[in-house]
């Protein structure tokens, strides 16, 4: 069975986590010490350590050169100073609470646990609710991306007022224009478009991402996958770092970089799944309860999966 230890002081909440994390068949053990933390992983190495950013550098010494050990954090306060850290630590998934000593969504701890359990990649609508309005489009072209983003636009602004789907819009054109122009590579591993991201482009039916926008009526959802499989973690914490830390959009090395700030800034979660060489999926989640005056200083969740071939 899979273990998990939870580091919180405030042991309600540990205990929150672990009833959680039993659905999903784990066995979770709560503890708001350090030696005993440390005590739990190198006596009995458990799979997964979740802590918050206050133990973050003990905990990396703990777990340092324990490769079977997946460390995760979460946090309720601005991230970006924790993202060049992640980064470095090779640290994959961050919760962002939507307030001091909140548990994380369940749903999203769920989908988390379970996904790092099972191995099993979800589809974009396993984050919605059963039922959800959704919608799915193939883009081939250019022409074909603009239609898709006036869809998006156009669903959205029934739901959250012109001015956020006009945000919303945008973070589907960032997420298109990855997939279409940044993902393509030849059969050398040579990338196609990504030269000239003006340029007219017409896709194979093999290289063409699949594109869907959903919403419950709680979270609205837009995703994007490609079937190259290319994004690295660096490309993510890596980039977020860079252009957080800048505050402009990173275009140096291409892929997410460019434009990740855009998606990050208009959402609460990110989701990327990558099979190298078969497929990444980058899913984005809204919110529709968090006022957007209170969007600009929530603690966003990253989540990167990736699956050996």
């Amino acid at each position: 069975m899979t273990r998990l230890v939870v580091f919180s002081r405030m042991l309600l909440l540990g205990r929150t986590v672990a009833r959680i994390a039993g659905c999903c068949g784990i066995r979770a053990e709560v503890t708001g010490d350090l030696d005993e933390l440390r005590r739990s992983v190198l006596d009995h190495c458990p799979h997964l350590v979740l802590v918050g950013p206050e133990v973050l550098d003990e905990t990396l010494q703990i777990v340092n050169g324990l490769d079977d050990v997946q460390l995760l954090l979460w946090s309720s306060d601005d991230i970006t100073p924790l993202l060049a850290t992640l980064h470095e630590a090779r640290v994959s998934h961050l919760f962002g609470l939507r307030y001091p000593d909140a548990p994380p969504r369940p749903w999203e701890l769920v989908a988390v646990l379970h996904r790092l359990v099972s191995r099993k990649a979800p589809s974009p609508a396993d984050y919605l609710s059963w039922g959800a309005q959704q919608f799915g489009r193939t883009p081939a072209s250019v022409g074909d991306r603009d239609a898709i983003v006036a869809e998006v636009e156009g669903f959205c602004a029934t739901l959250v007022g012109e001015r956020a789907a006009s945000t919303l819009a945008n973070v589907a054109h960032e997420l298109l224009m990855n997939a279409m122009y940044d993902a393509p590579v030849d059969e050398k591993g040579r990338p196609l478009f990504a030269h000239d991201r003006t340029a007219p482009i017409d896709l194979d039916p093999a290289q063409r991402p699949r594109f869907v926008c959903g919403c419950d009526g709680s979270r609205l959802l837009l995703s994007v996958e490609d079937p190259f499989g290319r994004l690295r973690r660096e490309h993510v914490f890596g980039g977020l770092a860079r252009a957080l830390s800048s505050g402009t959009m990173d275009s140096s090395r291409g892929g997410a970089g460019l434009g990740l700030m855009v998606i990050y800034r208009a959402t609460t979660m990110m989701f990327f799944d990558v099979l190298p060489g078969v497929r990444t999926r980058a899913t984005v989640i809204v919110e529709l309860d968090v006022p957007q005056r209170e969007l600009r200083t929530l603690p966003r969740s990253i989540h990167f999966f990736r699956e050996e071939p």
